[in-house]
């Protein structure tokens, strides 16, 4: 449910009511209300404020569904590359948050800047455990020691906080460049001040548009990434270094991913008013991040590389 209230010309309220049943957990109330003023015919100011609810998805949930991983974001790794495996958890509660931003926006003529803070805190935040389940003893495809099992799990408290922002400038009716931004503050689990995910301190998303014909579009991209830091505090006896030849030493490498960007172009062609064809090149110098089997690190992704893509849109 929602309503739009004026308060007067400038002001408007907007309070919303959502419902959830779930036949597992239940039935949830979410609350939420915004407030936007027109400052300025060319300047609003919005906030709001809003519970947010989250139950876990049929892989999460079931007890039997087993994802497998080749060792890439395993959460231990005896330094071998034979994988893991993460279960299913019946008993896992909902995830709930608080959402709060507040920010402004400037439009006019086209010109758009936008700046909006935000900050989300979780309860029972669904997340990938850290902790061994149980090691199968069964030397499967040849690989010693077995496959380690973890299970989804929640996260007491959890907190996401920062900044987002947008900047569009149109040079002329044939140029436009797009951009956006986000910082982050926090991301982390309040339990253990581990990072939630790896991600990166900042990105940002630039775009310069040229049409330069009435059937004709091309797009220059370009991605920069900050700095990416992995867990740095130990979640079970493995990474502390306990019973694994380094006790009293952490078991994570801490190693860090630096500051990257990616840039990509692409053309596309208006055949007509149902066919469209476009094709580019993505990652244009080739940048490349590979993924470590190694704990605590920031490496848990593969950045591919250059590729050159075409593709065609059919509407009727």
């Amino acid at each position: 449910m929602e309503d739009n209230i004026s308060l007067t010309d400038y002001l408007k309220l907007v309070p919303m009511l959502r419902y959830d049943h779930n036949n597992k957990t239940g039935g949830n109330v979410s609350p939420g209300v915004n407030l936007s003023w027109q400052l300025h015919p060319n300047w609003l100011i919005n906030g709001g404020i809003a519970r947010a609810y989250k139950v876990p998805n049929l892989y999460q949930s079931t007890d039997s569904y087993m994802l497998y991983s080749k060792g890439n974001g395993c959460a231990t790794s005896s330094g071998s590359s034979r994988g893991c495996y993460l279960i299913g958890n019946s008993n896992l509660k909902p995830e709930t948050s608080i959402n709060k931003e507040l920010g402004f926006e400037f439009n006019k003529n086209g010109y758009l800047a936008s700046l909006a803070y935000f900050r989300n805190d979780y309860k029972n935040k669904i997340e990938a455990g850290r902790q061994i389940i149980f090691t199968d003893s069964t030397d499967t495809n040849s690989h010693s020691g077995g496959y380690d099992y973890f299970q989804w799990t929640n996260t007491r408290k959890a907190l996401v906080e920062g900044l987002e922002g947008n900047l569009t400038l149109p040079f002329s009716s044939k140029w436009k460049w797009v951009n956006n931004f986000t910082y982050m503050f926090n991301s982390k689990n309040k339990e253990t001040g581990n990072p939630l995910s790896v991600i990166p301190k900042y990105t940002i998303n630039s775009s310069l548009a040229w049409n330069p014909a009435e059937k004709w579009d091309t797009l220059l991209t370009y991605t920069y990434y900050g700095r990416q830091k992995p867990r740095t505090v130990p979640v079970n006896p493995v990474e502390a270094g306990i019973g694994n030849g380094g006790k009293g030493t952490t078991g994570l490498s801490g190693e860090e991913i630096g500051s990257y960007g990616i840039w990509g172009i692409s053309a596309g062609y208006a055949v007509n008013k149902n066919i469209n064809i476009r094709a580019g090149m993505s990652n244009i110098f080739n940048k490349r991040i590979y993924a470590s089997t190694l704990r605590g690190t920031a490496y848990t992704y593969n950045e591919r590389g250059r590729a050159v893509w075409g593709s065609m849109k059919v509407s009727f």
